[in-house]
Order: structure tokens, then sequence, then C-alpha cells
């Protein structure tokens, strides 16, 4: 009976531990289970803002949807922070869910894109997510990067606002305009970026210059990895300006203006414009990987100066042991014959009051020469093999 109790109770508790479990798991969340809640279900998170009061990603926040700003030719906001399903997204700007996995913020570090598209050109330039329409562009917020990234996506999107406002239809198409903010906002962080480096970079090199440090050359080492991961950088944004370059069916798909006021297909060699404009940003993204490469060399040189310099060094030190080998190999040879002349047999040194002076100075000359000798030997030889 002890037992048939203590199984119903056992029984029970699992019954409610379940009863727990799947209400925890699902959408629809009890009011009682609200509270013990740290963050907010994902129906209320409406507003960017609220993103940021995060530290961190939002844990709760529904995968399928994105938050998304709207801005009009104007810089006026018609969307603010609102969560929208993807597949809302993709059915009312005519798109596919792959064309959304550049822009859900979901897979982390990704290479920088433009996809051009029927309506729409989606750019995805870290941390800038857009879709830019002939009317408009929109920006989602990453959910997954936390505060730092969401500040770089705000203070982008208030910079686009101020440049939107003197936008003015006669300067050319309202895509162009807006993908040229983004092209800008890019490559001014890449070459602040840049100067910072180098700054630093060369303020080590000069010390290194001067004196050679084990720490000194940990801090060359690292700036190597940083250098090398900003030209990646650099190229990942040469390859995606490159590959528009190339298609001219995508540049001529890129006047989404003229296609929303007439119905006529553009020919696929008519894109100049847009053209001369996407070569302009792929020469300044050359320059500074060029700049990049000369920072990289100057550091190749300078490690390769340290390294002959830690060369003659090592060759001097090891000069040093050989000559200290060799005097005490002559050093040796005046003991051998002091030990000699020490044994307990009789001799007729022993009662010449000269025969010391002259043992010891003989002993002296035949060391010295040995040393002599052998040092001229191994300089000889030296000087051969180099």
């Amino acid at each position: 009976m002890v037992f048939e109790k203590k199984g119903q109770f056992l029984l029970v508790l699992g019954k409610k531990w379940l009863f727990r479990r799947r209400w925890a798991s699902s959408h629809d969340v009890p009011p009682e289970y609200m509270a013990k809640l740290k963050y907010p279900p994902t129906a209320q998170v409406e507003n960017a803002s609220v993103a940021l009061k995060f530290n961190g990603p939002l844990r709760n926040f529904d995968s399928s949807k994105l938050i998304c700003h709207e801005l009009d030719t104007n810089g006026r906001m018609h969307m603010h922070g609102r969560a929208f399903a993807k597949s809302k997204v993709c059915a009312s700007l005519g798109l596919q869910p792959r064309d959304l996995r550049k822009l859900d913020g979901t897979f982390g570090e990704q290479l920088p894109v433009i996809l051009v598209r029927e309506s729409a050109v989606l750019v995805y330039m870290d941390p800038i997510r857009a879709i830019i329409k002939h009317d408009g562009i929109i920006l989602f917020e990453n959910y997954g990067g936390g505060r730092d990234l969401s500040q770089r996506q705000h203070q982008f999107m208030k910079h686009l606002q101020e440049r939107l406002k003197s936008f003015d239809e006669s300067s050319g198409p309202f895509e162009f305009f807006a993908l040229e903010v983004i092209l800008q906002r890019v490559l001014s962080r890449l070459r602040n970026d840049y100067e910072a480096l180098s700054a630093e970079v060369e303020e080590h090199l000069r010390v290194l210059e001067s004196i050679v440090h084990w720490e000194r050359l940990k801090v060359l080492l690292a700036c190597k990895k940083r250098v090398a991961s900003f030209q990646e950088r650099v190229n990942s944004l040469r390859s995606c300006i490159n590959e528009v370059l190339e298609s001219d069916a995508d540049m001529a798909d890129m006047y989404l203006s003229e296609k929303a006021a007439s119905p006529r297909e553009r020919p696929e060699y008519a894109h100049e414009e847009i053209e001369l404009m996407l070569e302009s940003y792929l020469k300044q993204a050359e320059e500074i990987g060029s700049q990049l490469q000369l920072l990289a060399t100057n550091m190749q040189s300078t490690e390769d100066i340290v390294n002959i310099g830690l060369v003659g060094q090592r060759n001097e030190l090891l000069l040093l042991e050989l000559k200290m080998s060799i005097g005490t190999f002559a050093a040796s040879i005046g003991g051998f014959g002091a030990g000699i002349l020490g044994m307990n047999l009789p001799n007729s040194f022993e009662s010449s009051n000269t025969a010391f002076w002259m043992v010891c100075a003989g002993l002296s000359c035949f060391a010295t020469g040995s040393f002599v000798i052998l040092w001229r030997l191994m300089l000889r030889l030296v000087h051969r093999r180099s």
C-alpha cells in the first residue's frame, strides 16, 4: 500500500511537470507564468527602442519575424520598429524566402551582398540591412547582434533620414540615391577604421625599429591578424560591387523608378548611370585595399629586419661561445703540461733556478699559439661557407 501511494504521488507530480513544460514551450503563455519570464513575449516586441534595452540578443523573439523601419523618399518615418512575419514581407515585395536570409541577421557574420530583384534591391553591408524600393527604403533591425550593433544601425538610420531630406528627383532615381548613401557610409567607416589601425601599427613599427622586445613582437603578431581580417572585409566589399558590375542585366534591373512608371523593359546595355556610380565606389574600396597592402608590406619588412637582427645577435652569441670554447681548450693544454711536471718523479728541473720560468713561458706560448691557430682556422671555415 505504501508503494502504491508513492507511485500515485509521483505520477501526479509527473503530470504537473509535463503540464508546465507544455505551457512554457508554447507561444500562448498563461498569465501566471508571465511574471517568471525575464523578457516580454514576441507579440509585444514591436518597437526597435525596446530592443536596445536588452544587453544581448532578444531571446524570446520569433525568428520567423523581422523588425522593420520604413522611410519614404523625404526621410519621413512611416513605420518604426514593427515586427512582421517573413512570409508577409516576401509576399508584399514579391521576394523569395531565400532572399531574406541575408537580411534577417540569424546567420551571424556574412559577406556583403547586393541582390537585384524585380521590384527591389536588397543590400547587406554590416550593419546595414535594407530593402530599397522606388518610393522608399526598409531597414531591418538585427536582434542578434547586441547593443553595439543596434546603436550603429540606429545611427545610420538617423544619418539616412538627414540625407533623404535633401533628395531631389531631378538628381536621379531614388534607388540610386539610397544605395549611394549606404555605400558612402560603409566606405567612410572602412576609411576611419583603416586610419585608426594604421596609426596604431605605425607606432608599433617605429618602436620595433629601435627596441626589439618579445612583448612588442606579440603585439606585431596581433596587428598582422587585424590587418588580415580588415583586408578580408575590404576584399569582400570589392567582390560584392564587382559582382553587380559584371552583370548587365542586374544593373539594368536596378532602375526601379523607371519600371514603376513605365511597363517597357529596359535594354540590358542601358545602365551607364549606375555603372559609373558603382565604379567610383569600387575605386575607393580598391584604394583602401592598396593602402592596406602597403601597410601589410611594411609590417612584413619590419618583421624581416627584426628577424635579421635576431639572427645576427644569435651568431654573435655563437661566436662568443666558440671563442670561450677555444680559450678553454688552449688553457687545458697548459694545464696538461703543468700536470705532467707536477708528478712526484725525479727530474733535472728541480735543481735549476730558471726551469720554473722557462716551463711557464713555454706552456703559455704553446697555449696562445694553439688558440690563435684554431681561431684563424675557424674564421677561414666561416668565410668559406658564407
